[in-house]
């Protein structure tokens, strides 16, 4: 220990007594040439986007803001479900007894909608021939 610090010391006071020169006038410029500034590729730019740390912040107001825009968009996917007709494109809804499902074929023949009774009176037939 005693070693370095005198090898230290000794390195100070010899630093201290040698004069301060002028560097030759043809050294600066050259210098400079050397670490002349230079635009980064595309690819050194991306790979050092790639490679930078990242740092992750919390914000309330983003917290806040994206909990919110989830509600909303939640809520009007509820709304905008519940405005659609139910069954649309879909056949009507068997009964499974046969005879239920003939007295409404029926209903529907007496209130003039053949269309909608002929499932109901063809289940009626297969359930109870």
């Amino acid at each position: 220990m005693k070693a370095k610090q005198f090898d230290r010391e000794e390195l100070e006071q010899l630093l201290a007594r040698t004069e301060e020169r002028e560097a030759p006038p043809w050294l600066l410029p050259r210098i400079m040439a050397e670490i002349e500034e230079r635009q980064p590729s595309l690819v050194e730019r991306l790979r050092r986007w790639w490679f930078r740390p990242q740092a992750i912040s919390f914000s309330p107001a983003r917290l806040l803001l994206t909990v919110g825009v989830s509600l909303c968009v939640f809520w009007l996917g509820t709304i905008v479900g519940q405005m659609r007709q139910p069954g649309a494109g879909q056949g009507p809804v068997l009964a499974d007894n046969g005879e239920a499902n003939f007295l409404i074929g029926r209903g529907l023949l007496a209130a003039g909608r053949v269309d909608q009774a002929l499932p109901f009176l063809r289940q009626a037939v297969q359930q109870e021939p």
